[in-house]
């Protein structure tokens, strides 16, 4: 289609939405239809090129489409099912429904779960590219936040379990989760949870190096985002990286399970997914995978994997090489994958009253606790 045909349709359309919205009283067409209106483009705009004039035509007209056939019961509901009347690739919708749930006072984690039932992301990853795209979802004054601080305070200071607490809290209050989990990061408060469990040292390594790789730590948000993931420091994951502390709080244990169920911070089902240009010998993939791929590995196991030199691997690692060998480019995606698909379960020796249990060389009694007795158990029934 002309360009000057999608403009002439393109005002055809408009106009049509606009008698609509005005004879059923509904407001201002741009409140209606916020989709369309983020694009910003107007029918009469000949300036503008032909791909904005149809993404706009398109969005309009399915939006009309979605108002006359769908027959939604409220304004919430018209508003809300934005995604299904938007017309976008993935990477787009994201952003555009992301906005428009955003100005609509949607909470983040509800706008997450909408739009990754429409598109191929996940919820988390829909949930991190609002960060990416800057789309900030602050809905919660201060005294709202200073109120469930206390009261999740007060929760930690009675002993319960730190997810009832957020459950409790959230559901009073009308905060997810998630923020409440966040607040508690910013404020280095902790639950001190009574049951706890005694997992093995290589375990403890390999739950956590695993944890390591849904990170992207060339980003400098991304120590940021394990520890609100996970609900503790760095620092303390590290020691339990280096088997450092003998128990694992099941809340711990939980964050971990819930993590290994979301998506790696780069898809990893197609090695060509990230790659630039190729010739018979190398690659050009892109800079931040490239990055982040080859940090999972050292030297060491750089070489036995690949043959090549560690000299080569800081080259790689370190982007100082543009084009990557493709045989040592394909082995290393494998061992990564590998790390990714591989979701350790835990070997735990026992279940144990954190407040009770003490190490070998201390007084205090090993308290065991009967797995029957508790609520739930972290990846119980899962097999590697």
């Amino acid at each position: 289609m002309k360009k000057q045909s999608l403009v002439h349709l393109h005002r055809l359309v408009n106009m049509a939405a606009g008698d609509i919205v005005e004879r059923e009283d509904m407001g201002d067409l741009e409140e209606v239809f916020p989709a369309y209106d983020l694009i910003d483009t107007e029918p009469l705009e000949i300036h503008t090129n032909k791909s904005d004039q149809k993404e706009a035509l398109f969005t309009l007209s399915s939006g009309l489409h979605d108002l006359l056939e769908n027959d939604l019961d409220t304004d919430d509901d018209f508003y809300r099912d934005v995604v299904s009347r938007t017309p976008l690739e993935d990477e787009e919708l994201v952003r555009v429904a992301g906005e428009v749930y955003r100005d609509l006072g949607v909470p983040r984690q509800e706008a997450a779960e909408i739009i990754s039932e429409k598109t191929d992301f996940t919820y988390r990853t829909v949930y991190d590219k609002f960060t990416e795209n800057g789309i900030n979802f602050n809905f919660h004054d201060d005294d709202t936040r200073q109120e469930a601080l206390e009261m999740l305070e007060e929760y930690a200071d009675q002993g319960v379990r730190r997810e009832d607490a957020l459950q409790d809290v959230g559901e009073e209050l009308d905060v997810p989760p998630g923020t409440l989990k966040n607040w508690l990061t910013r404020e280095g408060m902790t639950f001190t949870e009574n049951v706890s469990a005694v997992v093995t040292e290589k375990s403890q390594r390999e739950l956590m190096h695993t944890a390591e790789h849904y990170f992207d730590f060339s980003d400098p948000d991304g120590v940021e985002a394990m520890e609100q993931a996970l609900g503790r420091k760095r620092d303390t994951l590290r020691e339990y990286a280096k088997g450092g502390i003998e128990t694992m709080p099941l809340e711990l244990l939980e964050s971990l399970e819930s993590l290994y169920g979301s998506e790696p911070v780069y898809r990893m089902d197609d090695p060509g997914r990230h790659v630039e240009s190729s010739t018979p010998k190398t690659v050009e993939v892109d800079d931040g995978f490239q990055e982040f791929l080859f940090s999972h590995l050292d030297g060491d196991l750089f070489e036995n994997i690949t043959g090549k030199s560690s000299t080569t691997f800081n080259r790689y690692r370190n982007n100082k090489s543009k084009r990557v060998d493709r045989e040592a480019y394909r082995k290393v995606f494998q061992a990564v994958l590998f790390m990714y698909e591989k979701n350790p379960v835990p070997e735990i020796e026992s279940f144990v009253d954190r407040n009770r249990y003490a190490s070998s060389s201390g007084d205090e009694s090993h308290a065991v606790i009967d797995p029957d007795e508790l609520d739930y158990i972290p990846f119980a029934g899962v097999t590697d």
